[in-house]
């Protein structure tokens, strides 16, 4: 009887006895070769599984360092931000004027009316003023603190004895003109004290420029009583023209 190569079962020739025992032998010999063939198909599993893990840990570790990078990222732009903002209050402490608003009227008539915050944090307030007639009429610029009209104002050019409800900016015509107002608080009871310096045009036949100052206490208004500032013509002008108004800047204490 011969036997094969590999495995060495039986293979039996015409003239061979069949006996029972070489099949029982040949089913034990191809159990074992397949329990081998199991094992080997559980440890090719087993690294399958152990090589998606790791392809799976890699991929964690790889969205773990993009998310650091973004981190170390975000750090940096919050300490350029920090040394921007920083910047911005070196430069906000050195720059003593700041810009507390402006208005200007966009149609005939209108009032230019700014609000002031935390007056107490200025020393002086400056503002820059332009503004015309709404009619042929030649007018006054007058200018309002909190929209109190009837606070006395007292007004001249040598000596305070002209008491009035609104103070003169400017004596304008109906073309153009413009100045510059001061108001800064009195020491110790700080009323508030206002300087104004205006140039206008004068309409006629010499269309010639005239100019003035006006000196003024505003005797029942405190500087840290101030909350807005308002500019408008006197009655007879019928407003101011529109394009007229004024921008306001504080000295920081």
């Amino acid at each position: 009887m011969n036997a094969t190569p590999n495995y060495q079962l039986s293979q039996w020739d015409a003239e061979d006895r069949v006996q029972r025992v070489d099949f029982n032998a040949d089913n034990a010999k191809i159990d074992a070769a397949v329990k081998g063939v199991d094992r080997r198909v559980d440890s090719l599993s087993s690294s399958v599984s152990t090589i998606n893990t790791s392809l799976s840990k890699k991929a964690s570790t790889t969205s773990l360092n993009s998310a650091v990078s973004r981190i170390s990222a975000l750090e940096s732009g919050k300490v350029d931000k920090s040394a921007h903002s920083s910047d911005v209050s070196a430069l906000r402490s050195e720059n003593c004027w700041v810009k507390l608003g402006e208005k200007y009227t966009t149609a005939d008539g209108q009032t230019a009316k700014i609000a002031i915050p935390n007056i107490s944090a200025y020393r002086e307030l400056e503002i820059v003023f332009r503004g015309a007639s709404a009619t042929s009429s030649s007018c006054y610029i007058m200018l309002v603190c909190n929209d109190i009209t009837s606070s006395r104002v007292f007004t001249s050019h040598n000596s305070f004895n002209n008491a009035i409800s609104a103070m003169y900016l400017a004596n304008l015509t109906n073309t153009q003109g413009g100045g510059t107002v001061r108001l800064f608080p009195l020491w110790p009871d700080s009323q508030t004290a206002l300087h104004s310096t205006y140039i206008a045009k004068i309409t006629g036949a010499n269309k010639a420029w005239s100019g003035g100052q006006y000196e003024a206490v505003f005797e029942e208004i405190t500087w840290d009583s101030i909350k807005s500032l308002s500019i408008f013509a006197s009655p007879n002008a019928g407003g101011l023209a529109a394009g007229s108004g004024m921008s306001v800047y504080g000295l920081k204490k």
